[in-house]
């Protein structure tokens, strides 16, 4: 369904809740309509939205919006070990995390309460608690818009990074429509990572045998915990505008790490590889004082140094310049240029390409390919 209006309101389609409109909207929840929204594409400027949760929107998008709202699941290619689940864009990631667990799965634990769509988790390559979706992506199906086909993507060809991807590098091109993970039938619980550490040292104090006591944890017990973690820190975005971690966690070499050591003892890290360490951003806002710091009704979430709020009425401008002034404070003194998670959507919808460089050699054309 098209909505033609002159203005359409986009208030109530992103998780910041600021006040944003476009040219107009498609509603995308039938597959049937792929020829429509390859045609709208190939027409006019538009933006790819689903849960509006990984979005900056600054004002009026002269634009069509095609909110991908497709819907359902399906098991198939069960194992002794392991079974397969594809799952359509538009369903609420964290609601197929607790239906996967319910049903006696295990894998995307550690990654609950994620906001957003289930078609929006590949672009990110979401991550929490030293867990990634790549680890369990096995393919992605969606529309190449440029070439006006449905394909398919294997793991290898999403180009998957820390909070990156294939889809990211060219955004506007391909729009998600389903996502297949492989999910494990037995739980090998994912503890590195504090807080959910405590689980197994609570469950080791009253069993000697630390293999024995993490073995009698569930996946459910430990998707309850990252809930209660991520709930304590993280405002409800329904009860007040946010959109998660606005920035990444910085890679820096192991001797820009030494020195901020030397004079930042605390300073929180974990290692990525023999050469890089990955700095906690949160806890480089946070040495800063900017707990708290608002702007124009944007602000600091007061728990949550990461996180950006929009505490009253806020424009997207407005949580904009907070977050220029939290990257400059960041670089003067600590060396590091913060870089948004967040994606920011103004005047131009769809970014400029240069599809001269593209691989094509790991990605199948699906035999009902579309050929406008």
């Amino acid at each position: 369904m098209t909505n033609t209006a002159p203005s359409v309101d986009l208030t109530q389609l992103n998780s910041f809740g600021v006040v944003a409109t476009a040219d107009g909207l498609l509603e995308f929840n039938r597959m049937d309509q792929v020829t429509d929204v390859i045609k709208l594409t190939q027409q006019q400027p538009y933006l790819i939205l689903g849960g509006g949760s990984n979005l900056l929107l600054l004002g009026h998008l002269p634009c069509q919006v095609i909110h991908v709202t497709l819907s359902g699941w399906r098991y198939h290619d069960e194992t002794n070990e392991h079974i397969n689940i594809t799952i359509n864009a538009g369903e609420n990631w964290h609601n197929m995390v607790m239906q996967t667990l319910n049903d006696g799965y295990s894998g995307l634990e550690n990654l609950s309460l994620i906001p957003g769509t289930v078609g929006a988790a590949p672009v990110q390559n979401i991550g929490a608690y030293g867990v990634e979706l790549k680890e369990y992506l096995q393919s992605v199906e969606a529309i190449d818009l440029k070439q006006g086909k449905l394909v398919s993507l294997d793991n290898r060809s999403c180009n998957f990074d820390y909070r990156n991807s294939y889809f990211k590098q060219n955004i506007g091109r391909f729009l998600i429509t389903s996502v297949t993970l492989k999910l494990n039938k037995r739980f090998k619980p994912r503890l590195e990572y504090r807080p959910l550490n405590e689980l197994a040292e609570t469950a080791t104090s009253s069993n000697s045998d630390s293999q024995s006591a993490t073995s009698t944890l569930t996946a459910l017990q430990v998707a309850d915990k990252v809930i209660a973690v991520r709930q304590q820190k993280l405002p409800d975005p329904d009860a007040l505008g946010n959109a998660g971690s606005f920035f990444k966690n910085p890679i820096i070499d192991k001797a820009h790490f030494l020195r901020l050591k030397s004079q930042f003892p605390a300073i929180v890290a974990y290692p990525v590889d023999d050469q890089q360490m990955k700095v906690a951003a949160g806890w480089l806002i946070d040495q800063l004082g900017f707990k708290g710091v608002t702007h124009n009704g944007a602000a600091v979430h007061t728990e949550q140094a990461l996180v950006l709020v929009n505490q009253n009425n806020a424009s997207g401008q407005a949580i904009l310049e907070l977050s220029k002034q939290i990257q400059q404070k960041v670089e003067k003194v600590f060396g590091i240029r913060l870089e948004r998670e967040v994606r920011l959507v103004s005047e131009q919808c769809v970014t400029e390409y240069n599809f001269s460089n593209d691989n094509f050699a790991n990605i199948s054309h699906s035999p009902d390919s579309l050929n406008l």
